[in-house]
């Protein structure tokens, strides 16, 4: 059964505040039901480096290793989760180094990766994109029926 519901996050330029909002945001989404978040911010890992767990698995291993997207999502652990008040959240990471599959989506690699994404064991999938709208952004878009664009309105150029 696919996800109830794929949501994007996308800034027009980066520093934002964009990865900082799509944890919370899936944070506060787990709190009610299952949800993951797909780091496909890609150039700079930040949901890695924000969430401070053991990773296991990552795209690297989607990519290159022939993973399932599923057996990629790392949960919190109890250092970050004492009271388990987060046990329906979970994340994929980008990997620690760029690889070409996921710097520079081509077709197919996209559409490998959006039917992953569809198979997602979770009501909920968060996609923290890269800044900026180009194709690699721009063609994940018409798998959702919504999104949210973070930007500051006092940089023209984010807008």
């Amino acid at each position: 059964m696919p996800p109830k519901r794929i949501i994007p996050i996308s800034s027009g330029k980066g520093g934002v505040g964009k990865t900082t909002f799509a944890i919370n945001f899936a944070l506060a989404l787990s709190r009610r039901a299952r949800t993951v978040l797909v780091d496909l911010d890609t150039g700079t890992s930040a949901i890695r480096n924000a969430i401070d767990v053991p990773i296991a698995k990552d795209l690297y291993h989607f990519f290159r290793k022939g993973e399932s997207l599923n057996a990629c999502v790392t949960p919190l652990d109890e250092k970050l989760d004492r009271h388990r008040q987060f046990p329906n959240f979970g994340f994929v990471a980008g990997p620690l180094h760029l690889i070409d599959e996921i710097t520079n989506f081509g077709a197919a690699h996209k559409a490998k990766l959006i039917a992953a994404i569809n198979t997602l064991d979770a009501d909920y999938v968060i996609l923290d994109m890269r800044a900026g709208l180009d194709s690699n952004v721009i063609d994940f878009l018409p798998f959702s029926n919504s999104g949210i664009l973070i930007f500051t309105p006092h940089l023209p150029s984010a807008t």
